[in-house]
C-alpha cells in the first residue's frame, strides 16, 4: 500500500510504500504515483530557482519520498496551487485505486 500525506500550511508531501497492483515494473498505480512525486519534485525545484520558495527539500527513494519548501513572502499562494494540483492527482488514484493507494491532508 502506498500512504501519501499533504500538510498544506508547510507545504510537504511525504510518500511512503509501495502498491502491490503488479509485479515489479509493471505496476502501473506505483508508475502513476511516482510520475505524480517526480513532477512536484521539478516544479519545486524550478519555484526555488524563480525565487518564490526557499529551502527546498527533495528525497526521492524507492518506496519513501518527500518533496517540501517554503513559500517567500507573498508566493504562498503560487506555492500551494502547485501543490494542490498535484494533491489532485493523490486523491484521484485513491479514489480509483483504495486498496492500493491511501492519501490523507493534515
Amino acid at each position: 500500500m502506498i500512504r501519501a500525506s499533504y500538510c498544506r500550511d508547510a507545504p510537504k508531501i511525504t510518500v511512503t510504500g509501495h502498491a502491490g497492483s503488479a509485479p515489479h515494473g509493471h505496476d502501473l498505480v506505483c508508475a502513476g504515483v511516482s510520475t505524480l512525486v517526480y513532477t512536484l519534485a521539478f516544479h519545486v525545484q524550478k519555484l526555488e530557482r524563480a525565487g518564490l520558495c526557499a529551502n527546498a527539500q527533495v528525497r526521492l527513494l524507492p518506496g519513501d519520498a518527500e518533496v517540501a519548501c517554503t513559500p517567500l513572502p507573498g508566493q504562498r499562494q503560487a506555492v500551494t496551487a502547485v501543490f494542490d494540483t498535484l494533491w489532485a492527482g493523490f486523491s484521484l488514484l485513491t479514489r480509483q485505486f483504495p486498496e492500493f493507494v491511501s492519501a490523507v491532508q493534515g
